[in-house]
Order: structure tokens, then sequence, then C-alpha cells
């Protein structure tokens, strides 16, 4: 079994990468729901860095 890091940075991948390539100007919302220590900032974080890469942001 993969530990858990590899699945929250995929999930994260795919949340920002959502993000960049959305066409549509208007508002977003992305709830991230969890126990504690379930990894959702890390999470998050994962998806700002995601976003501030150049592969991303093109």
């Amino acid at each position: 079994m993969l530990p858990k890091i590899y699945s929250i940075a995929s999930f994260a991948q795919q949340i920002a990468e959502t993000i960049a390539r959305r066409g549509d100007p208007s508002s977003l919302v992305i709830g991230v729901y969890g126990p504690w220590g379930d990894g959702k900032t890390s999470t998050l974080a994962m998806v700002r860095e995601y976003l501030s890469s150049p592969i991303t942001a093109n």
C-alpha cells in the first residue's frame, strides 16, 4: 500500500488542474472535509504549490 502522501498529492494535483484549466470566470468553491490529521492542510498547500508551478499555470 502506498503512503497517504501519494494519494493526497494525486488529489491535490487533480484539484489544481481543474482550477487552472477552468475557463469560466465565475466563482468556484471547493470544500475539503475530513477529520483532524487527515491531510487537509497538506492538500491545500500542495494545491497552491501545483498552481504556482509553471507547468500547471499555462
